[in-house]
């Protein structure tokens, strides 16, 4: 068959699903791909996550060269429809008559 996909009827809602295919002739078949990941069927729309919970600074050091090094920590958001690929981290200083804004991604 040239067919290459499958559509499942009518799956429940709540329920988990992995998936599995096996080519298969009149000889028989050599097993089975690699599972797929586990995937939730769920009626809520793919959203973006709520914001991480509970930012605070754990860490302010200085450091040799002069510089403050300051680390922070947060919790993951409280709800999220699809998991979180990446948190998004930016700073904002005023020094002065200075203002200074930087963004980093951490994965």
């Amino acid at each position: 068959s040239t067919l290459k996909g499958a559509q499942l009827s009518d799956p429940a809602v709540g329920w988990w699903y992995q998936f599995q295919v096996a080519a298969v002739n009149q000889w028989g078949s050599l097993g089975f791909d690699t599972p797929s990941p586990p995937v939730q069927l769920t009626t809520l729309q793919p959203s973006p996550p709520s914001p991480p919970r509970d930012l605070a600074d754990e860490l302010l050091t200085l450091q040799a060269n002069g510089k403050i090094r300051v680390q922070i920590h947060w919790n993951s958001p409280a709800t999220t429809v699809l998991p979180v690929t990446e948190y998004r981290v930016s700073t904002f200083t005023k020094s002065f008559n200075t203002i200074k804004f930087q963004s980093y991604v951490t994965k």
